[in-house]
């Protein structure tokens, strides 16, 4: 991976770095991360599993949050929603065109 990639985090660790961020800042998470005495605690044990280079790539290049399993079952579920309702689409509009071919008018389909 490039060094100025975002790096992709869970969702807890995109929360406790923003948190961190507002509280303590970019400089301190890092000097909490770099110390070999010191380990985030709490609510930010979480960041405690990012390498050094990842934690300053996320706090300074940037991140993206991973999606949880519900969120890509989610988004699988609205894709083929999305493509069967696509197809229907066209189905009706190829009995319409064919409707018209034919000269034949059905009252609320095609008139």
């Amino acid at each position: 991976m490039a060094k100025t990639e975002p790096v992709v985090l869970t969702k807890d660790q995109a929360e406790a770095i923003e948190d961190y961020e507002y509280n303590g800042g970019k400089r301190m998470a890092l000097r909490v991360k770099l110390s070999p005495t010191n380990r985030f605690m709490g609510e930010f044990a979480c960041l405690n599993d990012l390498t050094d280079d990842e934690l300053a790539r996320a706090l300074y290049v940037g991140y993206t949050v991973e999606k949880t399993q519900k969120e890509r079952e989610a988004d699988v579920k609205a894709y083929y929603y999305q493509m069967r309702d696509e197809w229907e689409l066209g189905r009706a509009s190829g009995i319409i065109a064919a409707l018209n071919l034919l000269g034949i008018t059905i009252e609320g389909v095609n008139d």
